[in-house]
């Protein structure tokens, strides 16, 4: 029987030692059951974790990986899905649940959520969100907002093969960052965001501060 199957099937109570147990550390066994490859024992945990505190939205989070570890890939999408829903604003929720949108497919919902953690993050991050929603426009095959999304991210200092490797086959065909392809960018993130909104043209805001 699958992970996710006994999630929902197993009516056992939660283990005793638990009860007073902070879900912090209860999510940091389980993470290190699951590094040592042990998912039955991290699935047991998260399983008793999520039990005593429904509301968590780590543990329900926590719980996505293990099953994610276990190859239950479309399984652990309701998971991350409802950990975003206990916790919409938290970007360590979120993003999880969106490179699992990405993953199957399912492109506009992921590119709603990259967007809506781009304008409030920091340098850091948002070399992180524009490399994921890089990719997500290269996997969709706009080349363009693929080529300003990772040009911008590489520009400002991201170290990443993955990205450096997709930006570099952009730029073979021809498509590279620049004035047209942020704008076009800008436009498409504002678009997302607020589209009751006109569409404005300074795109300043939207770039990432220099390290």
């Amino acid at each position: 029987m699958s992970l996710s199957k006994k999630f929902y099937t197993c009516s056992a109570p939660p283990n005793p030692l638990l009860k007073d147990k902070d879900p912090r550390d209860v999510s940091s066994l389980a993470r290190r059951a699951r590094d040592e490859g042990n998912l039955n024992l991290s699935f047991s945990l998260l399983k008793d974790g999520i039990k005593l505190h429904p509301n968590d939205a780590y543990l329900w989070r926590d719980m996505g990986f293990t099953l994610l570890e276990a190859n239950e890939f479309k399984e652990c999408l309701s998971f991350f899905k409802r950990a975003y829903a206990l916790a919409p604003d938290d970007m360590k929720i979120g993003m999880p649940y969106a490179r699992r949108l990405r993953r199957e497919c399912m492109y506009e919902e992921a590119e709603q959520l990259y967007m809506k953690f781009i304008k409030g993050a920091d340098n850091t991050d948002s070399m992180k969100l524009l490399e994921s929603l890089g990719i997500l426009y290269f996997q969709q095959k706009e080349k363009g907002l693929a080529a300003a999304c990772l040009g911008q991210a590489i520009l400002h200092g991201l170290q990443s093969s993955h990205a450096i490797e997709k930006y570099a086959a952009l730029n073979a065909q021809g498509f590279t960052l620049n004035d047209e392809t942020w704008t076009a960018f800008a436009n498409r993130l504002q678009a997302v965001l607020a589209p009751q909104k006109p569409v404005q043209s300074h795109t300043a805001s939207y770039r990432p501060k220099p390290a």
